[in-house]
């Protein structure tokens, strides 16, 4: 089993924001050592331990290709996402 312990903030019915942490976990079968993981079970591991697209984490974090992180991007670009988000 793997899990993984996330922060999260999602907005209740009344638009109040609430925040708290949540574990996740998925259970892999076992294939023994050097084998590699089917592309189906890599692609709902990182659904169910949210390491997707969805939620902040692209092909490149995940797979160590990329070091940059979202944030860092945004703060980098901030002027040019702001010029843009006005056409």
């Amino acid at each position: 089993m793997i899990q993984r312990q996330v922060d999260f903030q999602r907005r209740g019915a009344l638009g109040i924001s609430r925040s708290g942490k949540k574990l996740l976990r998925f259970q892999m079968a076992y294939a023994g050592d050097g084998r590699d993981v089917a592309k189906s079970d890599m692609k709902e591991l990182r659904r169910e331990l949210w390491l997707d697209d969805e939620h902040g984490i692209d092909s490149a974090m995940f797979y160590g290709i990329d070091s940059t992180p979202p944030d860092q991007f945004i703060a980098d670009y901030r002027k040019t996402l702001v010029r843009l988000a006005k056409l």
